[in-house]
């Protein structure tokens, strides 16, 4: 997604449209990872369950198990 912003900056020529285009990009890049982690604490809030899970860390922290 970025690589296709990368090149729409390129090829639209004017500076301020490539500007905010820039700007775009750089929200995408830093909201993502909050974004991820909001969408995979609120699953894990309602008992929706991995496929594969490694270690719950966030369950031993609620348990107050703290292996």
């Amino acid at each position: 997604m970025l690589a296709g912003l990368a090149g729409l900056m390129f090829l639209e020529g004017r500076p301020f449209d490539s500007f905010k285009l820039l700007l775009l990009s750089a929200f995408l890049v830093l909201t993502n990872p909050a974004t991820g982690h909001a969408i995979a604490r609120a699953a894990h809030k309602v008992g929706l369950k991995p496929k594969e899970v490694i270690k719950d860390e966030l369950r031993e922290m609620e348990m107050g198990d703290n292996v």
